[in-house]
């Protein structure tokens, strides 16, 4: 599916850009959405170099935020706080306002399930991140978002923590697909 001509993936953002006036004035929601699902979900297709390099830039930033050692990286923590209230307000906004307000039912799923999994793996991979030194908070979170977020749940809680709310979110994907087929 391609991005919305008008959405957070329209067009392209420069590096400096992403980096720079998080949590400022000029920081749009295009913006934090971008850097956040660069951290949570992101893939590279061409460029792995590239792709790894600002990855750790961004993590970097974040984790530069952490005064002392003994602390989560709570500036991280606080963006993905954030950019989960912008996804639930801007899903109260496009179900229910503007000139055609968008079908509430899909919309919902997405947000309870695969939304849900995705700001719960930068939450647990954030929780790592206690007693650990500047260095160290910056390796985890590299090795931890390289992985996808169901592989990074089974790694941080273990596989039979998590078995029931992957079983959950398997059922739902599978429904999901059967109804975009069409066969249900």
């Amino acid at each position: 599916m391609a991005p919305a001509t008008d959405g957070p993936f329209a067009g392209s953002i420069n590096r400096s850009s992403l980096l720079s006036n998080i949590g400022g004035s000029e920081d749009s929601n295009e913006t934090i959405t971008r850097r956040v699902l660069l951290l949570l979900e992101g893939e590279w297709l061409s460029n792995e170099e590239g792709f790894d390099s600002i990855r750790k830039c961004v993590i970097e930033r974040y984790v530069k935020g952490t005064p002392k050692d003994h602390q989560l990286a709570l500036f991280l923590l606080n963006d993905i706080i954030r950019y989960w209230r912008t996804i639930a307000v801007d899903f109260a906004f496009k179900t229910t306002e503007g000139d055609s307000p968008k079908p509430w039912a899909i919309r919902n799923i997405k947000l309870v399930f695969s939304r849900k999994l995705m700001y719960a793996g930068g939450l647990f991979a954030v929780g790592m991140t206690v007693d650990r030194t500047e260095g160290a908070k910056i390796k985890i979170l590299e090795d931890l978002f390289c992985m996808p977020v169901i592989e990074r749940m089974k790694y941080i809680c273990g596989p039979n923590r998590v078995s029931k709310a992957l079983a959950s979110y398997d059922f739902f994907y599978k429904r999901w697909r059967t109804m975009k087929s069409g066969t249900i």
